[in-house]
């Protein structure tokens, strides 16, 4: 609940500042004026800067799409013009776990690293 009224204090505060309202006092009365074009303008601002960042964004992200991520190996054949790999050259390999160890040493046919 403090939270809730620390930022809505925060937010007014800074509506303030902005020139969205202004506080009359006098004698009798006090007025609260909203300046309704500083809104507008300052929210077709905000909007135009967002659609900018928005655009920005979109082109950059195509941007990155458009070059192609290089083939693993970067070698093709001379004969063939296609890649030259065979699925099993390259087999991902990872260390043998602790519990998969027998209880004294390593197994003979495990590769060193």
């Amino acid at each position: 609940m403090l939270r809730s009224l620390v930022i809505l204090g925060a937010l007014a505060f800074c509506a303030f500042v902005a020139g969205w309202f202004t506080i009359d006092r006098n004698e009798k009365e006090t007025t609260i004026r909203f300046n309704r074009d500083e809104i507008r303008a300052d929210t077709n601002r905000a909007i135009e800067k967002g659609k900018e960042l928005l655009e920005a964004h979109q082109n950059s992200a195509e941007e990155s799409f458009e070059e192609p991520a290089p083939a693993y190996p970067s070698e093709l054949n001379p004969q063939t013009g296609q890649l030259d790999f065979q699925p099993n050259d390259y087999q991902a390999t990872r260390p043998i776990p602790p519990w998969e160890l027998p209880q004294y040493g390593t197994p003979s046919n495990a590769q060193q690293y």
